[in-house]
């Protein structure tokens, strides 16, 4: 009798399933709650709708073993919106059908993120979630999509593209999110859904005011999401800078503080069970001295450093996911060659085990220790590269860098216990060094190196 009530329920559920017309999850997305390891992935940076450069990207992409790369997806202008998708050009703006062509060619899915409808349908929350869905419907059968986001850095016309940003208020944000998460989980359960792609840090004190009401907002009209998607550009300093802020209730002006304070937030909304996935980030503002070219290819490597210690430190405690970048196709070829190089290590040793050296608001060189799974030990070391930067006016809140310092080479000294020996790797050089009544010595220059354990 057992047997028949279970066959009847496979069935019903089965039937269930069929009329609702939900697809099932194939390979579930990883845990949000996984305790060591970051997704990683870049940005496509495609304006030209160019498929030349989508190529590169994922070709790319593929060299360096990542998860995913972020394609925003930009309403087309032609065509209305219904279920089918039928009338909307995917190959408008960017030709999404080649996207997914390489998706596929090179084994490397997709994170799609929803840029705003624009004009007067912008903050039609139907109207939008019915844009998801149809993208959705149209491309999940060529490739699972694990995970999405919306609206790109919605809170501010951080850069003067007036077109780029969403219009209405932060309870109109927070419906039209909560529409279209409802309306993919219905068809789609298994696909994780972000917040609004925003911008992480504020430049000054007037843009910190404005985010902790914007946040206020947004959140108290009960905005459904999987996790929070954070674009993380530093603002006013580098990533291991902080500056004090005592008038708001969450400091956006901290960078090296920003996980602290969205986690913070988000418990404090009764989010505590929702992740941090850090889906851009990288320093992209010009210098009002040297334009966008301000910073030398050894910097920006000490940046990637940066940044991955920043977000592997603070991954357990702010329950961090995923660390993206920008910029790693259309940039320097050494940038995406250091940057390879750190994602090999970072999947070698996975797990954060503890900061060694460094002081926030310091030139004082940093040392960050990781493990691999056997409990092996691999350091990363690097001089970190203070910066500096303000808003370009009151009525323009884009981030002029006004200045950079860094102190190299230094002398740094590693207590490495009981080992002899270690071996160092950098972008131009692999080296061993002895060590000496269980210490390493190493003059550290520009270039951030990893340190490895020797049997």
């Amino acid at each position: 009798m057992s047997k028949i009530i279970a066959v009847l329920l496979i069935a019903a559920i089965a039937a269930t399933v069929l009329l609702s017309g939900c697809i099932l999850p194939d390979n579930p997305p990883i845990d949000l709650n996984a305790p060591s390891g970051l997704l990683y992935g870049f940005k496509l940076e495609n304006t030209e709708n160019s498929r030349e450069i989508s190529e590169n990207a994922f070709k790319l992409a593929a060299e360096l073993n990542i998860n995913y790369v972020l394609v925003p997806i930009k309403y087309p202008e032609r065509g209305a919106i219904n279920a089918s998708a039928r009338d909307l050009d995917w190959s408008e703006n960017l030709d999404y059908y080649y996207i997914f062509e390489l998706a596929n060619k090179y084994d490397v899915s997709v994170m799609p993120a929803f840029y705003k409808l624009g004009g007067k349908n912008d903050k039609d929350a139907e109207k939008y979630a019915e844009f998801v869905v149809s993208f959705i419907d149209e491309f999940y059968g060529k490739r699972k999509i694990d995970y999405i986001e919306f609206q790109n850095e919605p809170i501010k016309d951080y850069d003067g593209k007036v077109s780029a940003r969403f219009k209405g208020t932060p309870a109109d944000l927070a419906k039209s999110n909560t529409a279209a998460y409802r309306k993919v989980k219905e068809k789609y359960p298994s696909i994780e859904i972000g917040t609004a792609g925003f911008m992480a840090s504020a430049v000054n004190s007037e843009e910190n005011i404005m985010m902790n009401n914007y946040y206020e907002e947004y959140f108290s009209a009960g905005a459904e999401f999987d996790f929070l998607a954070l674009h993380f550009y530093p603002k006013n300093s580098g990533y291991l800078q902080t500056k004090e802020e005592n008038e708001t209730a969450y400091n956006f002006l901290s960078e090296y503080e920003i996980p602290e304070t969205y986690r913070k937030l988000l418990d404090d909304f009764g989010y505590d069970k929702r992740a941090i996935f850090i889906t851009e980030g990288d320093v992209a503002m010009p210098s009002r001295g040297a334009g966008q070219n301000w910073l030398e290819d050894d910097e920006t490597a000490i940046l990637l450093a940066e940044r991955l210690a920043l977000a592997s430190g603070k991954s357990g405690e702010s329950r961090i996911i995923g660390l993206f970048a920008s910029g790693i196709h259309s940039q320097s070829a050494k940038k995406a060659g250091y940057y390879k190089m750190l994602l090999e290590f970072a999947r070698e040793y996975p797990n954060y085990s503890k900061h060694i050296a460094g002081e926030i608001n310091s030139e004082h060189y940093w040392i960050e220790e990781f493990k691999d799974e056997n409990g092996k030990r691999m350091w990363l070391a690097f001089n970190p590269l203070l910066f500096w930067a303000e808003a370009e006016s009151p009525e323009n809140l884009r981030a002029i860098a006004t200045g950079k310092s860094i102190a190299s080479p230094q002398e740094m000294v590693l207590d490495v216990g009981r080992i002899s020996a270690v071996k160092i790797s950098s972008l131009s050089a692999t080296s061993t060094v002895e060590a000496t009544n269980g210490m390493i010595i190493l003059n550290l220059g520009k270039e951030p190196v990893f340190i490895e354990e020797l049997e």
